[in-house]
């Protein structure tokens, strides 16, 4: 399986032009960290980008969602964003059963930056949560470190890498929050990052969902849409970082457009 491939559909801020990217709290239950299991059957969590999009939108075998968020100490999401995330998953998604939120914390990994495969071998090593009869579980790992892929040139917020895991750079996005010196505050950039990778996760802009309208996807940047304000737009991955800023700032996070909501509701979802 090729990483390059879960790589196309990373967040990237150029920084020559730049990017910055309610569910009740009840549905949120803490866990203490515990090793993970060693006799769980692995392989429907491990597959590609987009090949359980069908799986996350409809309740045909999955009646439940559970989302595991496993975080660095001190580099935990804001409960602001993860609420927003869950709403935004319960409003594109059938999960009659609902939708449970399991977090923890762990170790630095100790590494200065991270590569994808380092991302993969984390998951490894610490995910608890796999798919079990009729729940389905996400893994997002909120990370202390850069990606290797960050430099002078583009810094990665986010990937969404296989069909039921993301990674969040949050050492990354709290840097991007003290640059933006209280005009985009953290949960605003963490939210459009968390709900556009799980879009990604739901096989938007067709990766694992068709889209309805072919000319929907834009030709010029794989993966994402080409319709204004919309969530999957590259141009929010990869806009000038002051009319970012701005947008989120006056407009909050942008929504997913009619195409891209066609596009899930035709693969099963809301």
């Amino acid at each position: 399986m090729s990483f390059r491939f879960f790589l196309r559909y990373t967040i990237i801020l150029i920084l020559s032009i730049g990017f910055v990217l309610s569910c009740s709290s009840d549905d949120e239950i803490v866990v203490e960290p515990t090793a993970p299991p060693t006799n769980v059957d692995r392989s429907a969590n491990q597959r590609q980008l987009g090949e359980a999009a069908n799986d996350i939108l409809s309740a045909d075998t999955y009646r439940s969602l559970t989302l595991e968020i496993v975080s660095v100490a001190g580099f935990e999401p804001d409960q602001e964003s993860v609420d927003q995330l869950v709403a935004f998953i319960k409003e594109r998604t059938f999960k009659p059963d609902g939708v449970e939120v399991r977090k923890r914390t762990i170790a630095t990994s100790d590494l200065d930056s991270l590569t994808i495969e380092q991302v993969a071998e984390i998951e490894f090593d610490n995910r608890m949560e796999f798919n079990s009869d009729d729940n389905l579980a996400i893994y997002v790992y909120f990370a202390d470190k850069d990606s290797d892929e960050t430099s002078d040139e583009g810094i990665v917020l986010g990937s969404a890498y296989l069909n039921t895991s993301m990674v969040i750079y949050q050492k990354t996005l709290q840097d991007l929050a003290r640059k933006a010196q209280g005009r985009l505050p953290l949960p605003i950039i963490e939210s459009a990052t968390l709900q556009h990778e799980f879009a990604h996760l739901m096989g938007l802009v067709n990766v694992g969902t068709d889209p309805v309208n072919p000319e929907h996807e834009d030709q010029a940047a794989e993966g994402h849409c080409n319709v204004d304000n919309c969530l999957m737009l590259a141009v929010v991955e990869f806009g000038n970082p002051d009319s970012m800023m701005e947008m989120l700032e006056n407009d909050g996070i942008p929504n997913l457009d009619e195409e891209c909501i066609r596009d899930l509701r035709a693969n099963g979802g809301r």
